[in-house]
């Protein structure tokens, strides 16, 4: 009957046992976000008791009946075209879905207080609501997304310090407005994004010391969107767009193109057979102890930087290491692995782009090298047996007369370097290699 609930706009129903145990309830104001309803049932988009506390799951509903109101009595709800129901939860996500994308933390116009914000790129294949969304910076600041925020595949969110564009600097489209009293971004920083069981989706720590640009007045930018590359300094530039009243970034859009090398080099997973090339070899030095001087050279074969960041280094048996720093080789240039990276140790190598431990590779005569990608594709390999033809190398590198991944296989192809570095030893480590003619 009416006279026991009449249902009036911004209302609430409530189920209830008969012990008073609540079963469900719903406020349906329009201040929080419900629909109007004028002539048209509110209609739940997701038949779910927490769902249906948050008005953005409702809508008018489109079907009509009897005498002409809309809605479904008695049967199953009108479909709901608000995003957010096509939106997965943030508890869903896979790490590495979200990306920080790009920083402001020392905007220029305006007091950081006002001016701060941060991006977040989705790099899934699902729009992902952000509402439960934890973020964590330095000593425990944080906040907690407590509002429906969808971001659209391969879309961005803005979350700053306010959401007023008179106070912000001029960023017409603030996505969720946090309170800068618990979580604010200094010169450096944290900022980590988290599910409610607080497992890390996406983490940056950026410090000028560690190769982050600095950023005053202007937002540091992501130039290649990942989850991994974004927590190296090498990937992140300062933007060069204005927005607003005059700081520079692309709040909420695309990111300016960064000229960093690492932003513009290709990953060994994204490689082919014979991309890169085992081009020169120095397994017995002369001038100093092997387990100082050895060192082994890689051409980059392809028409594109190369980061060698992952690469698979293996060896006799079970000698084997990964590249664990990001070591970027240019198109038609070289890379120097060796066992020392002091100059005073190494025989004077004019360059070391990468020391490994030697205890996880030995350079013998007679051995073998490989070089494969993270699933275990070979890129290339070589055994420079002297029994194959090989040079003996005593107190002069391998030399490849071609570089080729193929060519390099016969040991013909190569011959002892004649040209002198460092303390005396001969080779060209990081150059072109001697002329085997």
């Amino acid at each position: 009957s009416q006279n026991d609930v009449k249902l009036d706009r911004g209302d609430s129903i409530s189920l209830h046992k008969s012990n008073g145990t609540t079963l469900d309830s719903v406020t349906y104001s329009p201040s929080a976000g419900f629909p109007q309803g004028t002539g048209a049932s509110l209609s739940l988009g997701s038949l779910n008791h927490s769902h249906n506390d948050n008005g953005s799951y409702w809508c008018d509903a489109t079907s009509s009946y009897g005498d002409g109101d809309l809605g479904t009595p008695g049967a199953a709800n009108d479909t709901c075209s608000n995003p957010v129901l096509s939106a997965i939860d943030i508890d869903d996500v896979d790490s590495g879905d979200l990306v920080v994308s790009e920083i402001m933390h020392d905007p220029g116009v305006v007091f950081d207080y006002r001016g701060e914000w941060f991006e977040i790129y989705n790099a899934s294949a699902d729009d992902i609501n952000l509402n439960g969304l934890i973020v964590v910076g330095t000593n425990t600041e944080g906040f907690q997304v407590d509002e429906d925020v969808v971001i659209a595949s391969g879309g961005y969110v803005v979350l700053a310090a306010r959401e007023s564009s008179n106070y912000n600097g001029g960023i017409d489209t603030v996505d969720f407005e946090y309170n800068r009293s618990v979580f604010s971004l200094g010169n450096w920083d944290t900022i980590s994004l988290r599910k409610s069981d607080a497992s890390v989706i996406d983490e940056v720590s950026y410090s000028s010391t560690d190769g982050f640009p600095f950023g005053y007045g202007t937002s540091i930018s992501l130039g290649s969107l990942d989850a991994d590359n974004n927590d190296f300094g090498g990937y992140w530039c300062e933007s060069s767009s204005t927005y607003g009243d005059g700081d520079f970034g692309t709040p909420g859009t695309a990111n300016d193109a960064c000229t960093s090398d690492l932003s513009n080099s290709t990953s060994v997973s994204t490689l082919s057979a014979g991309d890169l090339v085992i081009s020169e070899i120095m397994h017995d030095p002369d001038q100093v102890f092997d387990y100082r001087g050895e060192w082994f050279e890689i051409y980059n074969n392809t028409s594109d930087p190369v980061n060698l960041y992952g690469l698979v280094v293996g060896g006799n048996g079970n000698e084997e290491f990964t590249v664990d720093q990001h070591v970027v080789v240019s198109s038609g240039g070289y890379a120097v692995l060796a066992a020392r990276d002091v100059s005073s140790q190494n025989g004077n190598l004019p360059v070391v782009d990468y020391r490994y431990n030697r205890s996880n590779l030995k350079l013998y005569r007679g051995d073998y090298i490989s070089l494969e990608k993270a699933d275990g594709n070979v890129l290339d390999e070589i055994l420079y047996a002297p029994s194959y033809g090989y040079p003996t190398g005593d107190g002069a590198s391998l030399s490849l007369s071609t570089l080729d991944a193929t060519l390099n296989d016969d040991g013909s192809n190569w011959c002892d370097a004649t040209s002198s570095y460092g303390d005396g030893d001969l080779g060209t480590p990081g150059a072109a290699n001697d002329s085997c003619d």
